[in-house]
């Protein structure tokens, strides 16, 4: 099995989230580039994503 590494998009959101000292994920989602309509969703499932996680 491969097991590959974020992809640009998650990277970027994750520095974003960060720099929004992890206030608001929707927002961030939407900066690295995702819908504005499923940017929610997304951040969601970027954040349980383990490949992503934040703590």
């Amino acid at each position: 099995m491969i097991v590959r590494g974020p992809t640009r998009e998650q990277k970027n959101f994750v520095d974003i989230y960060l720099k929004l000292r992890k206030r608001n994920q929707t927002q961030a989602a939407v900066g690295a580039g995702y819908s504005p309509k499923s940017a929610s969703s997304q951040a969601y499932q970027l954040l349980q994503n383990p490949i992503v996680y934040i703590d």
